[in-house]
């Protein structure tokens, strides 16, 4: 038997699923009897001995992220290439921000993992429709932060669910759900008024409500929001406001929103500015006309303490 090295193999890094074409190179890989050539802890797929200096293999999975050594078997001795090839790990998704995107707008979306690649073409991001049969649409405004964050801008579409894929060069990918949410829309708002100076619990009728939800009295945040199951009904506390009309702006937790213009009134303290006439009998059973602000069906008015 003529010696056996090993000078080197190309390439010297590949995905951990495996599946590289391996070029082992050296000398005096002919007449060596059946060879074991192992790549770590795992065995070459389909080794070929093309010539006394080349041999054509797959790699086979390996610890992501690991150089490991190269070993051939031959003769009852074991040749060794010390760190010869490097096992790239895969892509890997931790969650999305927000996890869940608009129907009827562009959302912007921060995807956190690891192994993300920046170099060019880097990590590529795909969209897989359940409606596509398996086609890929790319989403092409990417911009990655680093390894670990990728910023895109999804798209708006009517599909409810999807994917999110993400695809390095070496063809290793990571995929998470992704989720479109209808908007909210505010129908209703009972009762149509309450006071100003005293946080009042009133009830919100719509459509497609998500909590955690905001909602605005103009520029001012309701203290508590509580949504009931189908989504349909809220019961909000009233922040204290200035009185007067006011919209009202219901915000589901992925930014989409629905208003109500001047739907809740505001009720401040009732208060006279002038009565006429000025002068009435004692004796009861005039009339007189009281003119002011925030006078409001059944109040009562009282002349001396007397109604």
């Amino acid at each position: 038997y003529s010696a056996l090295s090993i000078s080197h193999v190309t390439p010297q890094i590949g995905p951990s699923i495996g599946g590289t074409n391996l070029l082992i190179r050296g000398e005096g890989f002919a007449d060596q009897g059946d060879l074991e050539v192992w790549l770590g802890r795992e065995p070459l797929i389909d080794i070929v001995v093309e010539s006394p200096q080349l041999i054509s293999a797959i790699t086979p999975r390996g610890p992501p992220g690991e150089l490991v050594d190269l070993k051939i078997r031959a003769t009852g001795r074991v040749f060794t290439l010390n760190e010869a090839f490097t096992f790239t790990p895969p892509p890997m998704i931790e969650r999305i921000i927000p996890n869940e995107v608009s129907q009827n707008e562009e959302t912007q979306v921060m995807i956190v993992g690891h192994h993300f690649l920046m170099q060019d073409p880097g990590t590529l991001v795909y969209e897989e429709l359940p409606s596509a049969e398996g086609e890929l649409i790319p989403i092409t405004n990417v911009q990655r932060h680093d390894q670990s964050h990728i910023e895109i801008t999804v798209p708006s579409r009517e599909e409810r669910l999807s994917k999110l894929i993400l695809i390095n060069p070496d063809q290793q990918r990571a995929e998470i759900e992704l989720v479109r949410q209808p908007p909210p829309l505010l129908l209703s708002v009972s009762p149509l008024n309450g006071p100003d100076d005293q946080p009042t619990w009133i009830l919100l009728e719509g459509q497609n409500f998500r909590a955690p939800a905001t909602v605005w009295f103009d520029g001012r945040q309701a203290l508590e929001v509580e949504v009931n199951a189908s989504g349909n009904r809220s019961r909000v506390k009233t922040p204290l406001h200035p009185g007067g009309l006011s919209d009202v702006v219901w915000f589901n937790p992925d930014g989409q929103s629905s208003r109500l213009d001047r739907a809740y009134q505001f009720r401040g303290a009732p208060r006279v500015n002038e009565a006429s006439p000025t002068v009435i009998s004692r004796c009861g059973g005039g009339i007189t006309t009281l003119i002011g602000l925030n006078f409001t069906l059944n109040m009562s008015v009282y002349f001396n303490g007397l109604e």
